[in-house]
């Protein structure tokens, strides 16, 4: 967890709204731009309470399983925020459109699509070329964890109560549900890649069941991790939903 009080801020200013007519920036609110001592430079989202461990925890999971993705860490609460949960996201300032011609173009694509699949990515997938890789940004809504159910939570996060256990019951039901219903077939467009569907498919599967390989100690981390802004019960959702992945995939052919 980064000390928020040790970056310096500024308004972010997304360049596609002068060069892309009719553009509108995404649905994360308010976004600001940090800069440590060293000159490190990270994209905040602070407005929405679901945000924050969305990002924190897709970028986790990449990097466990060995997906390129940006690099995220918690923020301490901050005046300068429009709420106590805030993510300081890894921000990359050569981030351009995808080059086919990249050596590890294919390789990329098929994980940062198997990757947005393992988390119920319910936005656009986006992606882009950081120096010869691509990578994937923006997992805000991810893993069944909405604005509205995470404020559900919050507002009364006893895990004895009523209404929290009807969220948080919920949001695991529809998680489990959606990797019942998967089958790793709607992803990638074939003409993308120049590769059969289930050349595809097969490919991602590989990517997918590096899940299995994730430790207890691992997921135990994640969490405690997560428990320095959530209460300990809403962070186990998503400890919930990596065990989720892991007996999905496990059988997964």
């Amino acid at each position: 967890m980064l000390d928020s009080n040790k970056l310096r801020y500024s308004p972010f200013h997304d360049s596609r709204k002068d060069t892309k007519p009719g553009f509108h920036q995404g649905g994360s609110g308010t976004l600001l731009l940090a800069t440590d001592s060293c000159g490190k430079t990270y994209l905040v989202k602070h407005t929405y309470s679901h945000n924050a461990a969305n990002e924190y925890v897709a970028s986790w999971l990449a990097s466990q399983i060995g997906i390129l993705a940006p690099h995220v860490e918690l923020l301490t609460p901050n005046k300068k925020f429009n709420s106590p949960y805030a993510a300081a996201i890894e921000y990359f300032d050569d981030y351009t459109p995808p080059i086919e011609t990249s050596p590890f173009y294919k390789s990329d694509i098929i994980s940062l699509f198997a990757l947005n699949l393992l988390i119920n990515q319910d936005d656009n997938i986006q992606y882009g070329q950081h120096g010869n890789r691509i990578i994937s940004i923006d997992f805000s809504e991810c893993f069944c964890m909405t604005h509205e159910i995470m404020q559900g939570l919050l507002k009364n996060p006893d895990p004895n109560s009523r209404s929290f256990s009807i969220w948080k019951n919920y949001i695991t039901w529809s998680f489990k549900s959606y990797l019942s219903n998967s089958c790793f077939t709607q992803s990638v467009p074939a003409d993308l890649l120049h590769m059969s569907s289930s050349e595809i498919k097969s490919e991602m599967i590989v990517v997918a069941k590096r899940v299995i390989d994730i430790s207890d100690f691992e997921i135990d981390a994640m969490v405690h991790e997560l428990c320095n802004l959530y209460p300990y019960d809403i962070a186990t959702h998503y400890s919930s939903c990596i065990h989720a992945m892991q007996d999905f995939i496990k059988d997964f052919k």
